[in-house]
């Protein structure tokens, strides 16, 4: 049974395939992939919804957007049609919004958090953005 650790770390590791996670109560503990019964093959950006525990990631490779809860369960792809090269990705809190960058089609997209409502950002004067970070406090 995979238990998630009450502080940890998530991470991607693009070449394994994985989502990792290393718990930070124990300086002993080795990183864990997240048991997800999905099909990923090169993760790239990950975010946290900290209110639902849910991984958010971009898989650059399936050219997917998808989640999980922590534990590993409940995944699902949420964007995978014209998407070309996912790269960066951000979860907002406050909107309950993914937004992500398409390095294959030069823009910034942005959705609701279970995939709905996608609508463009910005598509021009862009070249390959490959990563975003929201400013929560000033909008």
């Amino acid at each position: 049974m995979f238990s998630v650790p009450r502080k940890f770390l998530l991470f991607a590791d693009a070449s394994q395939a994985e989502i990792l996670i290393l718990s930070l109560n124990d300086s002993n503990a080795k990183a864990q992939p997240v048991p997800i019964e999905l099909n990923i093959r090169r993760p790239i950006a990950l975010d946290l919804d900290l209110t639902e525990n849910r991984i958010y990631w971009t898989d650059n490779t399936l050219n997917t957007i998808s989640r999980v809860f922590v534990n590993g369960s409940s995944p699902e792809v949420l964007v995978s049609e014209n998407i070309y090269s996912p790269e960066g990705l951000a979860f907002d809190p406050l909107g309950g919004n993914i937004y992500w960058t398409d390095t294959g089609i030069n823009k910034i997209e942005v959705s609701r958090k279970d995939g709905t409502m996608r609508k463009t950002v910005i598509s021009s004067n862009l070249d390959e953005p490959r990563d975003i970070i929201l400013d929560l406090i000033k909008g």
